[in-house]
């Protein structure tokens, strides 16, 4: 697909291409170990993200169980070589697109204190109409802070709350 000057193909993760999926994750999330709760998770689709054949990075959404219009951003995240090299915009403009199609009324992210500390995402979240919305602490020793925005023409948003990891981590 062809968004913007960036051209990209998400190819649906399957049994052929798990493992390929799970050394771009450790590759991009080196300081995670890959976690799905499935019990809480329902819905979850993941994509590799490739232009011309080389795979990019990855990217996915699931929905949580009793919580019908909210969609979450699975694991988003570029190939160190391919940060910063204009795909971050059009891979999330197409992940709210992908929410919104599902019926998606709030579109939310997690995302740890290290991984916002020194970089932009906090500005690049914020730029797209994301808010704060909830926080908890001690993700692999690091506190956990989720975003939500808005879709289509849904009104207001979550107060900032805290969270238990037991309420959507195992």
């Amino acid at each position: 697909m062809k968004i913007g000057s960036k051209c990209f193909t998400l190819i649906s993760v399957n049994d052929d291409n798990l493992e390929e999926y799970l050394a771009l994750f450790a590759l991009i999330f080196p300081a995670d170990d890959y976690t799905t709760n499935t019990v809480i998770a329902e819905h979850y689709e993941r994509w590799i993200v490739s232009d011309a054949g080389q795979a990019l990075g990855i990217c996915g959404l699931y929905g949580l169980r009793g919580h019908p219009g909210d969609v979450w951003l699975d694991w988003y995240g570029l190939v160190p070589e391919r940060r910063e090299q204009g795909y971050e915009q059009p891979l999330l403009n197409e992940m709210m697109a992908r929410a919104r199609a599902r019926g998606g009324r709030r579109f939310l992210l997690w995302t740890t204190w290290r991984e916002l500390e020194g970089t932009r995402l906090a500005a690049f979240y914020k730029a797209n109409g994301f808010k704060k919305t909830a926080w908890m602490l001690h993700y692999n020793d690091s506190f956990v802070f989720t975003f939500d925005r808005l879709l289509g023409d849904a009104q207001g948003h979550c107060p900032v709350m805290r969270l238990h990891p037991d309420d959507w981590l195992h």
